[in-house]
């Protein structure tokens, strides 16, 4: 076993991992040869050890003088972190050497003594000098067939030789290639035409109000404060307090939730429109059997709805989504194959003739 002093406090025993078996016991002088250094990882305390055996027979295999006068003293020293240290833990094994038939007297090498501020450290290498390097990035294209850079270091090899007054300045190893990928020129335009588009629907628009939400009774809002938020998929619960039953319907908007939820409310009223939605017709048929039920209403993703220059609707998109995520009850499957309603604001035909 050993110990590890630090300052006034001792550490748990640190059990013998290897060793060469010596009968029934271990001697302290061999377990030396095999434990780990605890001192070099704390080197800026003063540290001490001891070690416990119930037997002190040295059991060496080699040369006497080389373990007694070069291993245990190397050792020994390499764990101390100065003389005073080392006197206290070499009695011990003065003593084990004595008894062991050795006539060797450990001495503290002073060259092994370290500390936090005057222990050697490897010397630093010299940095060396950074090359200037001038890197020319082709753009990458599948269409071109030439082979680019091969071409290009070619043609330094054969324009700035060595004996080129230039050949310091500009040669295989300042002059470098790498190609670049590049956006298109298709995806410049389109990020071109975004910014231009988005800023004149912005001065175009109507400025709308920030508030949340704009009903009288706020305990009466549909959406819980929320029902002048626009571009939403959202999801109607129509629940059955008489059998538990739940059903749900999944849809979208482009305006505001509120103008929304006021044509799903006109729908529920006259008999003429209760083919307007899929939720308008279940609605009916539970006021045609007299059925109790109440609706609850909640967002699930706001997204951006179709622009020329996406080319694609994110919210219709999200609706397909909850659709097939969700399995709502009262949705029909068509719905995952209809077109996109607000692509039709952005055709020619919605435009009037600009005057001659």
């Amino acid at each position: 076993m050993q110990l590890a002093k630090i300052d006034e406090h001792t550490s748990d025993n640190m059990p013998l991992n290897y060793a060469v078996p010596q009968g029934p016991v271990l001697g302290p002088v061999l377990y030396t040869f095999y434990t780990l250094s605890i001192t070099e990882t704390t080197k800026p305390y003063s540290v001490g050890y001891h070690m416990y055996a119930d037997d002190t027979q040295l059991y060496a295999s080699g040369a006497p003088h080389r373990i007694g006068k070069v291993g245990i003293n190397h050792r020994l020293s390499t764990n101390s972190i100065n003389e005073e240290i080392f006197k206290q833990a070499s009695t011990e094994y003065n003593q084990a050497l004595e008894r062991s038939g050795y006539n060797t007297t450990l001495q503290f090498d002073k060259g092994k003594e370290k500390t936090i501020t005057d222990r050697t450290l490897p010397p630093e290498e010299p940095k060396k000098r950074e090359r200037k390097i001038t890197w020319y990035n082709p753009p990458y294209r599948k269409i071109v067939a030439t082979k680019v850079g091969k071409t290009f270091l070619r043609l330094i090899n054969k324009h700035f030789p060595r004996n080129n007054k230039l050949h310091k300045i500009i040669n295989r190893n300042t002059i470098k290639i790498s190609y670049s990928c590049l956006p298109s020129f298709k995806q410049t335009i389109l990020n071109h035409n975004k910014r231009l588009l988005q800023k004149q629907e912005t001065e175009n628009s109507t400025p709308t109000s920030t508030r949340p939400c704009n009903c009288r009774k706020k305990n009466e809002c549909p959406l819980n404060g929320k029902c002048l938020t626009e571009c939403i998929v959202y999801k109607a619960t129509v629940t059955q307090p008489a059998t538990n039953k739940i059903d749900t319907y999944v849809g979208l908007t482009d305006n505001s939730f509120k103008t929304r939820y006021n044509l799903h409310k006109s729908s529920f009223k006259p008999e003429h429109k209760k083919s307007s939605t899929k939720l308008s017709e279940f609605i009916w048929k539970l006021k045609n059997n007299n059925t109790y039920h109440k609706i609850e209403w909640q967002i699930l993703k706001k997204q951006k709805s179709y622009t020329s220059d996406m080319k694609y609707c994110t919210l219709c998109l999200q609706e397909k989504f909850e659709i097939l995520n969700n399995a709502p009850t009262l949705n029909h499957r068509k719905e995952l194959f209809t077109f996109c309603v607000h692509k039709k604001r952005h055709l020619l035909s919605n435009f009037a003739a600009l005057p001659i």
